[in-house]
């Protein structure tokens, strides 16, 4: 179900076997600035390897560059491949190109991945953070 909602780019899904304050925050999340996945249905469907330490997944995120950076964010935020290359001024096929060189990097095989990993370990905030990386 998790990977239907990705791939229709929904607004987002969430766990409701939790609070009802929680549910109403995730809807307003999902509502604010889509697409909003609740970290535990990520984990759970993907199933990780044994999770990497923070200090391991910040090194993978220092491999990225800066215009991976961009296509990792975009990702997570649930663009499709035509509108990232619209905005970002480059062909579809080049996006394409830095979509595989992220995945690469940081040691995954899809974007649903991609948004678990950068949920799990805070990445969207990595070059905020350390700015030398930028």
């Amino acid at each position: 179900m998790l990977r239907k909602a990705v791939s229709v780019s929904a607004a987002g899904i969430a766990n409701t076997h939790i609070l009802p304050s929680e549910l109403l925050r995730a809807i307003d999340t999902g509502l604010a600035s889509p697409p909003y996945y609740d970290p535990q249905l990520l984990r759970a469907a993907l199933q990780p390897a044994p999770l990497l330490g923070d200090d391991d997944a910040l090194e993978l995120a220092h491999h990225l560059t800066p215009r991976e950076d961009d296509v990792l964010r975009r990702i997570v935020r649930g663009e499709p491949t035509s509108h990232m290359a619209d905005q970002m001024g480059v062909s579809v096929s080049t996006v394409r190109s830095h979509v595989q060189n992220v995945l690469g990097k940081l040691g995954v095989n899809s974007r649903l991945a991609a948004i678990a990993f950068a949920i799990n370990y805070g990445i969207d905030t990595v070059r905020e953070k350390h700015p030398q990386l930028s």
